[in-house]
């Protein structure tokens, strides 16, 4: 793809090529309010491209924004496999739109670069600033569907989070409103007892294509989880199986982070697929439940469970989890001669969209 000449004769904007890697993870561990190392974007890029299933050689990875022959700004993508209808297609996961503070007139013409290449592709976008929603929102992009405006949760270690919501002259009283609220919870909790078993995966094991097999049909439009999609996702995650007798009845992924805010970690349920024919609660008591005792073996302060479709609100409530406001952010532009409509009925997304957690 031709490179773009700025008004300014030392700016330009050319597509990302590997030999930019270097270069480039040093200006995104050195951007301002970056938590990562140059090691850690290197990883990413290796994990975004080279070792995903859905890349090829035709992808265009991103594009720089090049002053005086160095790196001031980027744009990038990486394209992961999605079932829409009959087909399984490339979608758009769009990342790292940053431009120093400098060269910030030059931010929408890097945007429109990429943009050129988006609009071909379903295209998410699940990190956007309301900045960027104002203007994604004008180019086509609408929420995809998802269980509402709640997020549910367990709180192992819930002090600080207590702490957080009083004022400083009260928080002596958190270490009692702590031990009040694990007894709440142990009392308020309310799992199905089943006879399930869940083991931590290999992430090469047969039995997951064969879940995806037989289950694929039950959306018309999510992302593809045959066993190398489900590798690439559940790359430094916990990747969960849940097994009926010796049959994969369904899988989850989680996702251990650190919480900067609160100084603790949290383990996030990323994704979770299933066979329909058993019952949801039934499979997510048995998760519930091991996510709970990992908490206590790990020293894991909050449990989240985010709510991917309507009737995961219900199954949470059953359970007796607490819940709290959660707007997910997530947006998706589709080309219009795919002739897309979604709705909760037919379609399925989860934190696997975009590019939250990878």
């Amino acid at each position: 793809m031709a490179d773009i000449q700025l008004n300014n004769s030392m700016v330009e904007i050319r597509e990302l090529n590997t030999k930019d890697y270097e270069e480039l993870a040093s200006f995104n561990a050195n951007f301002p309010g970056d938590g990562r190392t140059k090691e850690d974007w290197l990883t990413r890029f290796q994990h975004w491209w080279e070792d995903n299933p859905a890349y090829d050689d035709k992808w265009i990875r991103g594009f720089l924004l090049i002053a005086d022959g160095k790196i001031v700004g980027w744009v990038g993508s990486f394209p992961t496999l999605f079932k829409a209808g009959e087909n399984i297609v490339k979608a758009f996961n769009g990342t790292s739109w940053r431009v120093l503070e400098p060269f910030r007139k030059y931010s929408i013409d890097l945007w429109t670069k990429n943009r050129e290449i988006s609009k071909h592709f379903i295209s998410f976008n699940t990190t956007p600033t309301e900045a960027v929603i104002k203007m994604i929102t004008r180019l086509g992009y609408f929420k995809y569907p998802w269980g509402g405006e709640k997020e549910s949760y367990y709180l192992y270690k819930p002090n600080k989070y207590i702490q957080a919501i009083l004022p400083p002259t009260l928080h002596w009283l958190s270490p009692l409103m702590s031990a009040f609220l694990i007894l709440y919870q142990k009392v308020k909790i309310k799992l199905v007892k089943t006879n399930l078993t869940i083991k931590l995966l290999d992430i090469n094991i047969p039995e997951i294509n064969e879940l995806w097999t037989r289950t694929s049909n039950r959306f018309e439009f999510t992302n593809v989880r045959d066993n190398l999609s489900i590798q690439w996702y559940a790359e430094n995650k916990i990747l969960l199986g849940i097994f009926q007798g010796e049959k994969l009845t369904a899988m989850a992924i989680l996702d251990l982070r650190k919480n900067l805010k609160y100084d603790n970690f949290d383990l996030t349920l990323v994704d979770y697929w299933m066979d329909y024919e058993v019952s949801r609660e039934y499979i997510l008591s048995a998760i519930v439940k091991f996510c709970i005792k990992y908490a206590q073996e790990n020293e894991i302060s909050r449990l989240r469970f985010p709510h991917f479709s309507l009737g995961y609100s219900d199954t949470y409530k059953k359970i007796g989890l607490l819940n709290k406001k959660d707007d997910h952010p997530g947006y998706i532009r589709i080309p219009d001669f795919l002739k897309i409509s979604l709705t909760n009925e037919n379609s399925y997304f989860t934190l696997l969209q975009g590019d939250y957690g990878v």
